[in-house]
């Protein structure tokens, strides 16, 4: 047999290995990453595509009380997760990043959106609290870092805003005209309530309070 045949066929082998290596590879990162991959093997320009940075990054620039950095967010990678894989808080001056129960629902993560920030880019996930304050806090301008991921450049975002949200979601509830109608209809129901569950007890203090009523009455 030819020689150079054989080294031929050992040399498709190792090229038809190598390419079955590298799809599997590719399949292990985000869509993002792989349609870039794509277009970079067949030497196309990623810069005019669609698409984002090599692996699938998008830039994010947080702030925290006059100082601001730039964190890399991964594709389908929650914002807090890569502030925290970047190192964000010692370039931002703080011990720590505005944590705590990781799910959204406790406010503490809470951002909000810088002048100039892509809004559109934020995709905000399970956050763990109903449909309508979940969409209360995404018209307010604000973000939940733990549970929001991004696609796309330009997100800016200002961090520590768990104070004011909660301000504005919760507290407002609870206070005004709205929360003085809830306060009167609550006590009217418990008062309902009572009389329902022990009506000769009502009936008689409902005629000694008519009583007192008619004694204290001015004269005609």
């Amino acid at each position: 047999m030819d020689t150079r045949l054989v080294w031929r066929g050992r040399i498709l082998v190792l090229w038809i290995l190598g390419v079955s290596s590298s799809l599997s590879l590719c399949s292990s990162f985000p869509l993002p990453a792989r349609t870039n991959l794509a277009l970079l093997a067949t030497g196309r320009n990623t810069q005019n595509h669609q698409s984002v940075g090599l692996f699938g990054a998008y830039t994010v620039e947080v702030s925290y009380e006059g100082r601001s950095c730039e964190v890399e967010v991964m594709a389908e990678e929650n914002i807090l997760a890569a502030m925290e894989r970047t190192g964000a808080a010692d370039r931002l001056g703080i011990t720590s990043l505005p944590s705590n129960c990781r799910r959204g629902n406790c406010l503490t993560c809470t951002g909000c959106h810088a002048d100039g920030s892509n809004k559109a880019s934020v995709v905000q996930g399970d956050d763990g609290l109903t449909p309508y304050m979940s969409e209360k806090v995404r018209r307010e301008g604000y973000v939940l870092t733990c549970s929001s991921t991004v696609e796309g450049d330009g997100l800016k975002l200002i961090l520590g805003k768990n104070s004011q949200v909660w301000d504005s979601i919760y507290k407002k509830r609870f206070e005004g005209e709205e929360a003085e109608r809830m306060r009167m209809a609550t006590q009217a129901r418990m008062m309902f309530l009572r009389a329902e569950s022990d009506v000769p007890r009502w009936k008689e203090e409902t005629e000694e309070s008519l009583r007192n009523n008619e004694d204290d009455a001015p004269p005609l």
